[in-house]
């Protein structure tokens, strides 16, 4: 699961404005369940109101997204992702899951890593067209979330499902590494995923070049990092030393060094931060 970052809009505190935003997911057709795990729509309204800056550490994962008419292809973003909201507007995006975007483009998904490309450098100029489309018709609606679900899901579903994409039983695999390391508490380093996987660490380096977009031990810290956020921003937030040991960090130093390098401030502080 990917993680918002709660900032507050642009000048003003969280309670400064009223809450315009929402998001909603949708399920893809199952002939593409493989390879896609949700089509999902942000929009919002800020018009009168303070551009707000919203951040999230994302999944190791690839994205399609559409935005202002424009599709574009985000690889794993190993940073944090931000994205500006104003005025009134929204994105629609596909969550790839871990090796599913390379039925759809034969190349290792570390070629997009950290990188966003125009989608029809990819898909052709008719993803151009469909894009348009899509934004259109998602303005457009002021339905709830089946309304939505109902304008984004057959557009989508229809634009992939042409491509043909073919099951790959390797990038499956991995793609179950991946959700292991998501919800297993024990793999903290890439030694245990050895130990699960059966694999060497050189064929898991090489597997997640290709499928993942990112290093094992990358992913497993990003995880980790998801799960030590989300007990900092606890209504009885952790302590900070008890989090660094429950996921397998060697001291608080170099925990609080992975904590800042990714989300930009130190763990002390994201527990004060204003809500």
């Amino acid at each position: 699961m990917s993680l918002c970052l709660v900032q507050p809009p642009d000048g003003a505190t969280p309670s400064a404005a009223p809450r315009r935003f929402n998001h909603v997911k949708c399920a893809p057709s199952t002939a593409l369940a493989s390879f896609v795990e949700y089509y999902w729509v942000s929009r919002w309204d800020r018009r009168g109101q303070p551009a707000r800056a919203a951040a999230s550490l994302l999944d190791p994962c690839v994205h399609l997204q559409v935005r202002d008419g424009r599709a574009e292809v985000m690889g794993v973003v190993r940073g944090t992702y931000r994205v500006r909201l104003e005025g009134r507007g929204c994105i629609v995006g596909v969550k790839f899951r871990p090796g599913g975007f390379n039925a759809f483009v034969d190349q290792p998904a570390m070629r997009w890593t950290d990188r966003t490309v125009p989608a029809e450098l990819l898909f052709g100029a008719s993803s151009t067209k469909s894009a348009r489309d899509l934004t259109d018709a998602t303005v457009a609606c002021d339905g709830d979330a089946t309304a939505h679900a109902a304008i984004v899901t057959p557009r989508l579903d229809a634009f992939l499902e042409s491509r043909a994409p073919v099951r790959d039983s390797i990038a499956e695999d991995v793609a179950a590494l991946v959700a292991l390391i998501a919800t297993s508490p024990h793999v903290k380093r890439v030694a245990d995923l050895v130990q699960a996987s059966g694999r060497s660490e050189r064929t898991l380096q090489r597997l997640f070049a290709q499928y993942v977009g990112a290093s094992p031990a990358w992913t497993i810290r990003r995880y980790r990092l998801h799960s030590a956020a989300a007990r900092l921003s606890a209504r009885e937030p952790q302590d900070v030393r008890a989090v660094a040991w429950e996921l397998g960090y060697a001291d608080q130093a170099h925990f609080i060094r992975d904590f800042r390098a990714t989300i930009g401030v130190t763990p002390g502080a994201y527990v004060d931060r204003p809500r």
